[in-house]
């Protein structure tokens, strides 16, 4: 079953900024609007990073793209 925003994923520009030697923090952008891309079954890693330089309009071939992510609020992580 299909639900609606199940497989959107919502990308934010950003950098990560050292806070002390263990720690960093992830300092987004403010871009205007949101950006998201849906994903697809059995989609690649490649097919993903992909289709982010797509949306960002990325056109370098020599651009290499970071991707993190954090877990639906929904999850219980022990």
């Amino acid at each position: 079953m299909y639900t609606a925003g199940q497989d959107e994923v919502l990308l934010v520009i950003g950098k990560l900024v050292r806070v002390d030697n263990l720690a960093s923090q992830f300092e987004p952008k403010t871009v205007k609007g949101a950006s998201f891309i849906c994903l697809r079954t059995n989609m690649t890693y490649e097919e993903l990073a992909q289709k982010v330089k797509d949306k960002f309009g990325f056109r370098a071939r020599d651009v290499t793209i970071k991707m993190a992510y954090q877990y639906p609020e929904w999850m219980v992580i022990d």
